[in-house]
C-alpha cells in the first residue's frame, strides 16, 4: 500500500475478469481498501467483473461505488 502512495498513483483498477465469486469477507476487504485508498487520493475500482458479482454488488448497492 504504501508503495502505491510513493509513486503518486491516483488510480487502482482491479481486474476481475476470472473472478467467479466473492465472499461476504472479500467485499468487506474491498470496501476496507476503497476507504484507506481514497483518504490517499486513489480511487479503487473493479473491471470486467461477471454479472452474477454485479447483480450482488447492485443488490448490495455498491455497484457505484467499487464499479467502473
Amino acid at each position: 500500500m504504501t508503495y502505491i502512495f510513493q509513486k503518486g498513483v491516483s488510480s487502482l483498477y482491479l481486474d476481475f475478469s476470472n473472478v467467479e465469486e466473492v465472499s461476504s469477507a472479500v467485499l468487506g476487504l474491498l470496501l476496507y481498501k476503497k476507504m484507506a485508498y481514497q483518504k490517499q487520493g486513489v480511487t479503487l475500482l473493479l473491471i470486467n467483473v461477471n454479472p452474477q458479482i454485479q447483480k450482488i454488488l447492485k443488490i448490495l448497492n455498491l455497484n457505484g461505488y467499487l464499479l467502473l
